[in-house]
């Protein structure tokens, strides 16, 4: 009987050990309990990828030179007069020496060709007004010997009349024949000289083209030296 009761003893106690193990491997762990409320969650997301621009400006320098400094980076944000590079200032301070003497050159063929206009209308309006004015008094001389021939001419008939009426001699006669024939080599001369005047005004005429051609350099140059400008 004693050893049937050590045998219950020994497993009762081992068995209540068993229990108290699993009981203690049971407790739920620690919590923190905090108050239930409405709010964003962040979400942070990484990704791989390339960035483009939605619009592209190309750069243009004014002048050609020699790039000393940059003074952005690709993805900078720029704003409009911002200095972006900067050239070698030697070689643009030549360039710029040559443009300002290119200028000067400009603007001197510009005063000259101001005062070649100014003096060549005026020598033209002058020229074209006096050959106007002699071509008006050929043009009188014309008619002036045109009439007095006609006039000769009818006193040479008239004469011609008379002296076969033997109311004039002949002598009468031959001296209105004669201013017949000078009146004709007035009226020649008055021809001639009427020509040479219209030709003269023709050529006074001419001359405001060559001051046209002349204003239109002077535009030209005016328009280069503004550009260097």
């Amino acid at each position: 009987m004693r050893r049937i009761w050590l045998i219950v003893v020994l497993l009762g106690t081992f068995g209540c050990q068993r229990v108290e193990n699993v009981i203690e491997r049971r407790e739920p762990p620690p919590v923190r309990a905090v108050q239930v409320r409405s709010g964003r969650l962040p979400q942070v997301l990484t990704f791989t990828g390339t960035l483009q621009a939605r619009k592209r400006a190309a750069v243009n320098s004014t002048v050609a030179g020699i790039v000393e400094r940059v003074a952005v980076r690709d993805g900078d944000t720029v704003r409009a007069g911002q200095p972006v590079i900067w050239l070698q200032s030697a070689e643009l301070a030549a360039q710029l020496r040559e443009q300002e003497a290119a200028v000067q050159v400009a603007r001197t063929r510009v005063s000259q060709l101001e005062a070649q206009v100014a003096l060549s209308a005026s020598q033209v309006r002058g020229s074209v007004e006096q050959a106007q004015a002699t071509y008006k008094q050929a043009q009188i001389s014309v008619v002036a010997a045109r009439t007095q021939l006609q006039q000769a001419q009818s006193d040479v008939r008239r004469y011609t009349t008379l002296y076969q009426q033997k109311a004039i001699p002949h002598s009468q006669l031959e001296q209105a024949q004669l201013k017949v024939k000078l009146q004709q080599d007035q009226l020649e001369t008055a021809l001639s000289q009427q020509t040479a005047a219209r030709e003269a005004v023709t050529s006074a005429r001419q001359g405001s083209h060559q001051v046209m051609a002349t204003s239109a350099e002077l535009w030209m140059v005016e328009l280069v030296a503004f550009r260097l400008a």
